[in-house]
């Protein structure tokens, strides 16, 4: 994790608690539980209002988000409705649209 000052921090977890959705492990540290890697998405509007404080970055290997679907049919409102989050969500990321 970068620090900001010029150096890294190095972290050191001992795991208290382990859930397995990521909505679980937002609102057990919204309750206190202690602190989370957690991915922006799920938890800017928390760091923004101050419910969350955000400790840096992890960096770590690069993730790809696939979309497809069948050709023969037309894009569901509930599949366009979560790829207008993703390209929201990474807008400097680049998007193929389907052909």
């Amino acid at each position: 994790m970068d620090s900001g000052t010029g150096g890294d921090i190095i972290l050191k977890p001992e795991p208290v608690l382990r859930l397995s959705s990521l909505l679980m492990v937002r609102d057990a540290i919204l309750a206190g539980a202690g602190a989370a890697v957690l991915p922006k998405l799920l938890v800017a509007d928390d760091i923004e209002a101050g419910r969350l404080a955000y400790w840096g970055t992890h960096t770590g290997p690069s993730v790809e988000i696939w979309a497809l679907q069948s050709s023969r049919r037309l894009i569901g409102a509930k599949v366009r409705a979560f790829l207008d989050v993703v390209e929201k969500a990474f807008p400097e990321k680049i998007f193929v649209p389907p052909i």
